[in-house]
């Protein structure tokens, strides 16, 4: 996000008002839908999570395979979170 506003901040020198307007109006877009796509990948890992726990609870998986992967779900819900808006999957 820093990153996005210092290019924004250099662009703001060069460009007419309107121009501005509008590109900082797709930033605060494409920054919304960063924040929604974060929020519904962290409710799918700890709907994972949970769900892997109650089969752990009725004796459905190993307490060692439980635990390889919960970490296995939380190293790819930071993998993509780590992605910034503009390296993330498109949600147009």
């Amino acid at each position: 996000m820093f990153r996005s506003h210092v290019v924004l901040d250099f662009w703001e020198r060069a460009l007419p008002e309107e121009e501005m307007e509008r590109l900082k109006t797709q930033l605060r877009r494409e920054e919304l839908k960063y924040a929604i796509y974060c929020m519904r990948m962290g409710a799918l890992a700890f709907m994972v999570i949970i769900i892997l726990i109650c089969f752990s609870w009725l004796g459905l998986f190993q307490r060692r395979f439980i635990v390889l992967l919960s970490f296995l779900v939380q190293v790819l819900v930071s993998k993509t979170v780590d992605l910034g808006p503009t390296q993330g999957p498109r949600m147009d």
